[in-house]
């Protein structure tokens, strides 16, 4: 029993022997650096901080306030299904007689106009591009 309380003396001892001692500093001006923090361990971070040190940079903040008009803002992206769609509603790209082109009048084989030099070249153009 003696040996025992003697140990329970002895760790009682050495842990008040071995307790830290804690303050509080004071508080540092602004803008200067404790000379108790930790240095950069790597030389790459201890230029970066001299340069910002050295070197600072101010941004300018812009506020912008307006509003946008909803008719000039693009439209949104469409899927390939809408597309598909749209493509199938443009109708049949061949010729019906009786309607009107490009302001030229089509018969059903002639396209034709006011200036018979331009339906000419029309024609022309139809028949070699088909």
């Amino acid at each position: 029993m003696l040996a025992a309380s003697f140990a329970s003396s002895l760790v009682f001892a050495s842990s008040l022997s071995s307790a830290e001692q804690w303050q509080i500093s004071r508080p540092l001006p602004e803008g200067k650096q404790s000379p108790l923090s930790a240095a950069p361990l790597q030389k790459q971070a201890a230029h970066d901080k001299e340069l910002a040190e050295k070197y600072p940079v101010f941004f300018q903040r812009i506020e912008v306030e307006g509003v946008r008009d909803p008719d000039k803002r693009p439209p949104p992206p469409q899927t390939a299904e809408q597309r598909f769609a749209d493509v199938l509603n443009e109708g049949s790209p061949e010729l019906i007689a009786g309607r009107t082109y490009d302001g030229y009048y089509y018969d059903g084989t002639l396209f034709w106009g006011r200036d018979p030099m331009s339906f000419a070249w029309k024609n022309v153009t139809h028949w070699f591009g088909h």
